[in-house]
Order: structure tokens, then C-alpha cells, then sequence
């Protein structure tokens, strides 16, 4: 049976995945999503409407975090505005390198002001612990060996074999439903925070669409082996991985791109998104017409010789690698024994155009008409080797680390850029790419931070993390689905950015009513949601409070429970107490004010008492402190100062 025939059946096919396979792309240029304003985001209440109330009955109550505005907070459209107190060197780091501090795990501000006795000193043994991964990640192999987890470790062939065939899509989207969901317990639990941020940048940067056909039966092996096996290893190594992966080739169309019917996507992305990026575009300029470079070799032995290269591309040299990319296919056909069915890259010499090709080179030819699948490899060495590449990289690590406003010109771009230009051909060049743009003085000034606000993902791991999440993130779980549900709304669910340009990294594309309420509405349900029927709350924000509390009623005063969930969550104070801060008082203003009208506001030094006071695990009366507790610290993790990084 051939591969359109099983993928046609439709039997048992979820409408979504039908939906999805339909528009699959096709266009010769990526689409681009239209520009959101953040003119919305002063309006756009914390509001948590459905959270808890249509998974199970529950007492009716008003969800107070409606109140919390970014307005109320007294912030306008510019939440990266500088508005968090001078946090310390160890915060920043913590929150560039991975997604904040993590009391579950020991990665704290404390923790960090420990390797060392000075800042950069700190930072060098906290980036060497980070690369050298000798510790094992017990916090996180706990949970992602449970035995939901089938096929995480699966290779290309064996996964192929087992689910793409199948007719049941809940069969064949298994690993991409699998390499979701632990998306989330990594960013949770690792103590390898770095590696979890590369990934992130490098799967947004060879964006992969999940639901796509060949990739949600092989994603799993795609994240793992591409990606996670090549981002501390070489450039060209990886992208000659992700050209021939099927799912690259299924997604950018070059798995049916032929001499008879030629097809630029792949070519396009390849030169666009992936090594030169648009910066290097030349436009309408013929390429006769582009200046030429000579490329330095550093006499690196067996290092690929091109002489003179041009310094930019026009849509010429995009047509010309396409053809060169022709007859690179996939095997799936289990009709034809010389192809065979297992998932692999072949390349199909009778579907190849076998003509002089000029890529690159001012419109001369330099590709030789009878080369083969060699003719793709030397498009891959040039645009891979080439300084642009170098550049387009640099910079697109400097913004996502640190901060949209750097430019091209910043010293951090152009000394990283020398870093992956000169090592280039080393085994471990991405390694030294990331070691340069850490220990680089622009990335540990704090004078910058903070640079970006978190996307809604980032936001959600913080929270996680910071409220030492239960949450075992797995397939076929309820308060999974519950999460995956909310997470989907708010625009960045893991691995489902449909266009190959991947998430947007700039935070005013995530500075909308929909994308900021939608994450906060997610976030209040972390708090609320408890593991099953009366089972244990997912963040357990009573049981850390009672730990600290439990054997000095004194202690329970509105103004101490709101400066110990501050410190919590953010590893430090100013001053060593958060009292006064604008923040502070915003969310202190809410825990002191009754859901019922006609009491009084709670003294805000006045102490709240233990459960047989009543007290703060009490769900009854006019205070409800158990859930306005939970209430409360959602509301310092929707805040600014969180959404800042």
C-alpha cells in the first residue's frame, strides 16, 4: 500500500489533523502574520473566568484577578520598560539562561552568588556546570521516564515503522503529542536551564510544525537528534541534518521538488531563514551585479574552497539552489524495494537537474552539471561558511537572549559573529559561539535588563518553576489536557507555529490583549488547579507557606505572606523586604480587600491566624484565605516585574 493511500484512509482521523494536513505549505515565500499592537494591553484584565469551574463544581466564587491590570500596576504599553528594582547579577543571569529561578532544584539567586566572589567569576562556573551536564538531571528524568513516555527515545526508523502507518492519527501524532508535552518538564525541572533555552532558540530557528505530515510521527526524533545533538556542535552539521530530516523535507516541499516540477521553498527558507537571512538579501540586483568577497580558510584542512563568493543573494541564486536540491527525497514508498519505507533520506538521481548551476557566484557557473546530490551539499557549505551566516546568527542569539534593540553594529554581534566565522569548521563551534555570548561584557551588563518580556511559555515555565510545580506534564492525564487547553490560547503551544519563520522572539508581537490574558488566565489555573479530585494543588502555594509559617500565627499578617511569596518567586527583596514597592502594595491592596461586600479590608499588619482560628487554609467566610493565598501569588506571577526578563 502506498503512502497516499494509507495517509488517505481517514480512519479514525481527529478533524483538526485533516485541517492541518490541508494547508500544509505550499507558497514559494513564507507568510507573515499581520503586526499586533499592544494598544489593548492597559485594558486587558488578569481574568480567569474558566479556570477550575468547567473541569468540576466548585463554590461560585468572583475571580479576583480581574482586578490586576497591567494599568493597575501602573505600567502602560511598555511592560519591558525598566520597572524592577535593580535586580541582582544573579537574577539576570538566571532569567537569560534559562526561565528563572527553580527552589525545586536548588537554582537560586543564593546558589548562584555562591560560585563565586565576583559577578563574572560566578558567571563562568555557573556557564561551565551548564556545558559540562556530568551531574544527572534527576528532577527531570523522574518525571520524563514515566510510563506515559513511549517514544521519546524512539529513533528515525523506528518510529517511522511504528506510527506513521498506522490509520489511528492518535497513533501517529504520539511523538509529536510526547516532545510537547516534555517541552514543559524540561523547562520545569532540568537543571540544565542553557540547554532548554537553545532549544527553544534553535527549534524556532529550524521551526518545525508538529502536525504536519512526517513530522508528528517523527518529531520526536527531530528535537531529540537535530536539534538537542547538534546545538553545542557544528552550523553545518546541523543544517545538513535538518535539509535531509523527513520532516524538513515534507514541510518546505523539497521532497517533491524535481527537475519536471521544480520547487524554490526549502532553497528559499534554507538561504532566507536559516544561514544568510534577509539582511543579506540583494533584491533585484542581477547577480552578475553583486560584489564578490574572498573567503578567509585559516588554511583549515579539507575545508571546502569556493575562491570569491558573493557577499548577499537575489532571487536568482534562491532558484538556482533549488535546483540543486532536486531529487533529494524521502523514503516511503513500501511498493518500490530500491526505495523502501523507513523514513530515511535518499536522494533519487533521476529526478535531479543536471545542469550548470550558478549559487552565489556573480552568475558564473560553479556548480558542476554532473554532480549530483554533491551539487546540494555545496549549497549547504557556502551559505553555512559564509560571514552573513555569521552575522545573521550573532545577532539573532544577542535579541533573543538579551534585548530587541540590538543592532548589527553592537559589539556583542560583531564579536560573537568573528567566534562562529573563525570556528566555523570545529566540531564544537556552536560551544564557543555560546561561550562568547555569555562572557561577552554586553550580555552580563544588567544596566539592560530587563531587555524582553517573557512570551507565554517562558511565563508559564517561571511560574512552574518558582512555585514548585507538581504538575507531571504527560499524555493521557486530565490536568495535562486541562493545561495543554489553556496553553494552546494564548498563541505559543510547543512545536504549533505553523509558518517556517518559527515564534516570534520580539516581544511587542506578544504585547496584545489576547496573548497577555490568555497567559495569565493559564497561570491562575496553575494555581487553583489541584492534581485530581482533592488530590494535591499543582503549585503547592499553602503547603510552602505552612512550611515557613505553620508553628507562629503572629507571622500570618497580609504584609509577610506577601514579602515571603515576592521573595519565592524572585530569589531576592530590595532592601531586604518588599514593603513600599509599587508592585507590592498593588498586590497587598488586593489580599486585604474581602470578595464580599460590607467587610472591612484586613488591618495589613494584622495577623490571619492558623486553620483553627480560623485560618489560612480555611475555605469559608468572607476571607476564604486558602484561595485568596493561591490568588494572591498568581497575581505576583501575572505582575511586571514576572513578565520581565
Amino acid at each position: 500500500m502506498n503512502k497516499e493511500t494509507k495517509r488517505g484512509s481517514g480512519v479514525g482521523r481527529d478533524p483538526f489533523m485533516q485541517e492541518a494536513e490541508s494547508q500544509r505549505l505550499r507558497q514559494s515565500r513564507r507568510r507573515f502574520l499581520g503586526g499586533v499592537t499592544a494598544g489593548a494591553v492597559g485594558a486587558a484584565a488578569l481574568a480567569s473566568g474558566a479556570s477550575g469551574a468547567a473541569d468540576r463544581t466548585i463554590k461560585a466564587r468572583p475571580r479576583p484577578l480581574a482586578l490586576a491590570t497591567i494599568e493597575a500596576f501602573g505600567v502602560a504599553k511598555g511592560v519591558a520598560q525598566r520597572t524592577i528594582p535593580d535586580p541582582p547579577f544573579g537574577y539576570v543571569i538566571l532569567s537569560r539562561l534559562g526561565f528563572g529561578p527553580a527552589p525545586r532544584t536548588g537554582q537560586t539567586v543564593s546558589y548562584f552568588n555562591s560560585l563565586g566572589s565576583t559577578n563574572e567569576e560566578r558567571l563562568a562556573n555557573y556557564l561551565a556546570e551548564q556545558l559540562d551536564e556530568s551531574v544527572p538531571d534527576d528532577a527531570l528524568e523522574s518525571r520524563i521516564t514515566h510510563p506515559s513516555y513511549t517514544t521519546l527515545e524512539k529513533s528515525l526508523r523506528r518510529s517511522w515503522a511504528d506510527h506513521e502507518s498506522d490509520g489511528n492519527w492518535r497513533v501517529r501524532v504520539r511523538p509529536a503529542e510526547e516532545t510537547e508535552r516534555a517541552k514543559f518538564l524540561r523547562a520545569a525541572y532540568s537543571r540544565y536551564q542553557l540547554r532548554e533555552k537553545l532549544a527553544e532558540f534553535w527549534n524556532d530557528h529550524f521551526n518545525m510544525y508538529s502536525r504536519d505530515n512526517y513530522s508528528e510521527h517523527t518529531m520526536n526524533h527531530w528535537d531529540r537528534s537535530v536539534i538537542r545533538g547538534n546545538m553545542f556542535g557544528n552550523f553545518r552539521g546541523m543544517v545538513g541534518q535538518t535539509a535531509k530530516h523527513p520532516a524538513m523535507l515534507w514541510y518546505l516541499d523539497n521532497y517533491n521538488n524535481t527537475r519536471s516540477e521544480p520547487n524554490e521553498n526549502y532553497a528559499r527558507e534554507l538561504i532566507e531563514l536559516h544561514t544568510l537571512g534577509v539582511e543579506n538579501y540583494k533584491g533585484l540586483t542581477r547577480q552578475r551585479d553583486v560584489p564578490l568577497i574572498t573567503l578567509d580558510h585559516q588554511n583549515e584542512q579539507n575545508a571546502p574552497f569556493f575562491g570569491a563568493i558573493a557577499e548577499g543573494y537575489t532571487d536568482d541564486d534562491v532558484y538556482e539552489a533549488g535546483a540543486c536540491f532536486t531529487g533529494w527525497r524521502v523514503r516511503d514508498d513500501s511498493r518500490n524495494e530500491d526505495i523502501g519505507d523507513t523514513g530515511e533520506f535518499y536522494f533519487d538521481e533521476s529526478n535531479h537537474e543536471r545542469t550548470g548551476k550558478s549559487v552565489l557566484s556573480g552568475g558564473v557557473i560553479n556548480i558542476d552539471p554532473d554532480g549530483g546530490l554533491s551539487d546540494g551539499e555545496a549549497v549547504l557549505d557556502m551559505v553555512c561558511y559564509h560571514p552573513g551566516t555569521a552575522r545573521h546568527i550573532a545577532g539573532k542569539l544577542a535579541r533573543f537572549f538579551i534585548s530587541d534593540d540590538i543592532g548589527p553594529d553592537d559589539p556583542i554581534v560583531q564579536d560573537v559573529a568573528e567566534v562562529f566565522y573563525r570556528r566555523r569548521y570545529a566540531a564544537n563551534q556552536l560551544r564557543q559561539v555560546v561561550e562568547a555570548l555569555v562572557m561577552h561584557p554586553q550580555f552580563q551588563d544588567t544596566s539592560t535588563f530587563p531587555g524582553k518580556i517573557r512570551r507565554p511559555f517562558d511565563l508559564a515555565a517561571f511560574a512552574l518553576r518558582a512555585g514548585k510545580t507538581n504538575l507531571v506534564m504527560r499524555p493521557d492525564h486530565s490536568e495535562s489536557d486541562g493545561f495543554k487547553w489553556r496553553m494552546e490560547r494564548t498563541g505559543q503551544y510547543p512545536f504549533r507555529w505553523r509558518p517556517p519563520d518559527g515564534y516570534p522572539h520580539e516581544s511587542e508581537f506578544w504585547l496584545n490583549s489576547v496573548a497577555l490574558v490568555q497567559t495569565w488566565r493559564a497561570v491562575d489555573w496553575l494555581c487553583n488547579e489541584d492534581e485530581g479530585r482533592d488530590g494535591p494543588r499543582l503549585l503547592p502555594i499553602l503547603d510552602q507557606t505552612l512550611n515557613v509559617y505553620s508553628n507562629s500565627a503572629s507571622d500570618h499578617t497580609p504584609v509577610q505572606l506577601v514579602d515571603f511569596w515576592m521573595r519565592r518567586i524572585f530569589g531576592y527583596s530590595p532592601g531586604g523586604t518588599w514593603e513600599g514597592d509599587r508592585v507590592f502594595e498593588r498586590v497587598l491592596d488586593f489580599f486585604t480587600t474581602p470578595y464580599t461586600s460590607g467587610v472591612p479590608p484586613w488591618p495589613r499588619e494584622f495577623a490571619i491566624g492558623t486553620d483553627d482560628q480560623p485560618g489560612i487554609d480555611s475555605n469559608d467566610g468572607p476571607w476564604d484565605w486558602n484561595y485568596r493565598l493561591r490568588a494572591m501569588v498568581a497575581m505576583i506571577l501575572c505582575s511586571p516585574y514576572a513578565m520581565q526578563k
